[in-house]
């Protein structure tokens, strides 16, 4: 539970106003119904850039990181 309180509260402080509502969003809507496999994927995506998260996301740019782009799939399809 502590896992996904942090997640969630990263997700929405990102730096980005975009990020934090396309993150914080999906995070609410979605995190506990993640695998502990995706939440470990969620917790590499939030590692990453707010201009690279933002550009994966609205595709703007290809996701580089293979093991990454099932989870931007789902946060795709959340806003689909």
């Amino acid at each position: 539970m502590e896992r996904l309180k942090k997640l969630t509260y990263l997700s929405w402080h990102r730096g980005t106003r975009e990020n934090d509502f396309l993150l914080g969003r999906f995070a609410d809507a979605c995190l506990k119904n993640l695998t502990n496999e995706d939440l470990s994927l969620y917790e590499r995506l939030l590692a990453q850039s707010d201009p690279d998260i933002y550009d994966w996301i609205t595709e703007k740019q290809p996701v580089p990181l293979p093991e990454l782009r099932p989870l931007i799939d789902k946060i795709r399809a959340f806003y689909s």
